[in-house]
């Protein structure tokens, strides 16, 4: 209480900072979609058909692993790191959306499963493994 006078802050209870919360990310993930829309995704589908080899993004858990996987296989060639991110970027949320249903070992969670660090009911937020 002291801190929250101190600076001027106000007090809400966990629903209420939840909610606020989600609100900030859905519209941060709306941002970050129109500025990959207008930038990265037409860059990486550039790079992709004109230097690629077949890349199955499916065959990726994480992004980060894809490329890991494009920078040491170099299936395009050697990128410098915006244009690495750009294709990335393009494979992972342009090319793999529509086969994630044959994704093997894909993540599937019950309703009643908790994360065993913070108890938090996972199924709610399926975008959590995403990033």
């Amino acid at each position: 209480m002291a801190y929250a006078k101190a600076h001027k802050a106000e007090m809400v209870d966990f629903e209420t900072l939840l909610h606020v919360t989600r609100e900030g990310m859905a519209k941060d993930d709306v941002l970050m979609h129109t500025r990959f829309k207008k930038r990265a995704y037409p860059m990486g589908k550039k790079i992709y058909e004109k230097r690629c080899s077949a890349i199955e993004p499916t065959d990726f858990m994480e992004l980060g692993e894809l490329k890991e996987a494009l920078a040491t296989e170099l299936p395009c060639g050697l990128l410098d790191e915006e244009r690495l991110q750009a294709l990335a970027l393009y494979l992972w949320h342009v090319k793999r959306r529509g086969d994630l249903g044959e994704v093997e070992g894909k993540v599937e969670v019950g309703e009643d499963e908790k994360c065993p660090v913070c108890g938090m009911f996972v199924y709610k937020y399926p975008k959590w493994a995403r990033i």
